[in-house]
């Protein structure tokens, strides 16, 4: 079930701050926002303008939403996939360092979107559990925990609002 609802002026600003700062977008301002509450997910979303911005998990935990990160307007690090882990990685599966076939550089516990390699396109957000670095060297375990990916509750309840919101 989904439910979504105006923000105030005071949300939006704050929305705005996060985007620039934790994000690093290049992002002017906003006129207009929606929180959107995805039950199955227990997450919320942040749209803005008609462009989801920032998930909320359940954990209090920010995330940039995947369509904000395929605008091309955020800075944030990436690892993009060799294409036999793109399926995997759309049912859920965590990123392992094999897999990655080109990589940002980044400390153990950032923010990472995760990127297909055909277009570019960022499939999914997840926390990395080892740095750049050390994913470069080992080439084995698990890299990026996957935190949210196209596909799952929180990519159908986006799509969802915004079908509606049309």
């Amino acid at each position: 079930m989904v439910h979504y609802y105006p923000v105030s002026k005071k949300e939006l600003k704050d929305l705005l701050k996060i985007s620039r700062e934790v994000f690093k977008c290049s992002v002017e301002k906003f006129s207009e926002g929606y929180i959107v509450f995805i039950e199955d997910a227990g997450a919320a979303v942040y749209i803005a303008d008609k462009i989801p911005i920032m998930v909320e998990l359940k954990t209090r935990e920010k995330l940039p939403a995947i369509h904000l990160l395929n605008r091309g307007v955020c800075e944030i690090p990436y690892v993009t996939v060799d294409q036999g882990a793109v399926p995997r990685i759309l049912n859920g599966a965590d990123v392992m360092a094999p897999g990655i076939i080109e990589l940002s550089h980044f400390p153990q516990g950032a923010l990472v979107g995760v990127r297909e390699p055909q277009r570019k396109a960022f499939i999914a957000v997840g926390r990395a559990l080892m740095s750049s670095e050390e994913i470069s060297s080992v080439k084995r375990g698990k890299a990026i925990k996957s935190l949210h990916h196209v596909g799952d509750k929180i990519w159908e309840g986006i799509i969802e609002t915004l079908i509606k919101m049309q």
